[in-house]
């Protein structure tokens, strides 16, 4: 995968889901993503 800057990169969806494999293998598989994105958003909801 390359870096797409400002152009519109065209994968086949399987490429892409190996990449997305790739990327989420460093992840700890005890952390979860989508909760620490959850609590971000609920701290900056309360803060407003």
């Amino acid at each position: 995968m390359c870096q797409a800057g400002d152009r519109l990169v065209l994968e086949r969806p399987e490429d892409a889901v190996v990449e997305l494999r790739r990327l989420g293998s460093a992840v700890p598989c005890g952390r979860s993503l989508v909760e620490e994105l959850l609590a971000e958003r609920r701290a900056a909801a309360t803060s407003e």
